[in-house]
């Protein structure tokens, strides 16, 4: 053997390295975004049944910027949806944000293969009772208490503008507004 030889299995041997570990960290890196993309969904399937919005869902949601970024049409449906999220409070449609909200989960779901969710699916969940009626009767005092401290406070300021408006005879003091 002379050394041409030597040196082109070398080379060989050498470049099959490289290519093989070329090829096994860019099969790596495509499966640990898979399964990110895949965690992800899974998670905001899970979250669709909260009765209130979770530091989990909102941490996911912030994230789908980075994790979708050559998804095109998941980035699309997510400032649909980030678009309706960010409307004033008097212009909120619950039912239009659960159905913008389906229609990323559906194009995630599409996307990680889950395909073919159909709103029937998305929209079944477990609440307990325990949890529901502890959150609504949390609310229901939330509202009455709210409600108190308004009427208390349009009763201090109608009393106050009596007062301004009438001053109290003698050494009466007058209400500090």
């Amino acid at each position: 053997m002379d050394y041409n030889e030597i040196i082109l299995e070398a080379a060989k041997i050498l470049i099959g390295v490289v290519i093989g570990t070329i090829f096994t960290a860019w099969y790596k890196d495509f499966k640990d975004k898979k399964k990110a993309k895949q965690d992800l969904f899974i998670r905001m399937i899970r979250c669709r049944g909260y009765i209130t919005i979770p530091q989990v869902l909102i941490d996911d949601l912030n994230a789908i910027d980075i994790i979708f970024k050559k998804d095109k049409k998941v980035l699309q449906r997510w400032a649909t949806y980030l678009a309706d999220l960010s409307l004033p409070e008097h212009q909120l449609d619950w039912h239009r944000q659960q159905a913008l909200y389906y229609d990323l989960l559906r194009e995630i779901g599409n996307l990680v293969g889950y395909s073919n969710l159909d709103n029937k699916t998305l929209n079944s969940r477990y609440i307990p009772n325990v949890a529901f009626d502890a959150h609504y009767s949390s609310k229901e005092f939330h509202d009455e208490l709210l409600d108190y401290l308004k009427s208390g406070n349009q009763l201090y300021k109608v009393l106050a503008e009596n007062a301004k408006n009438n001053p109290p005879n003698g050494n009466a003091e007058i209400i500090q507004s």
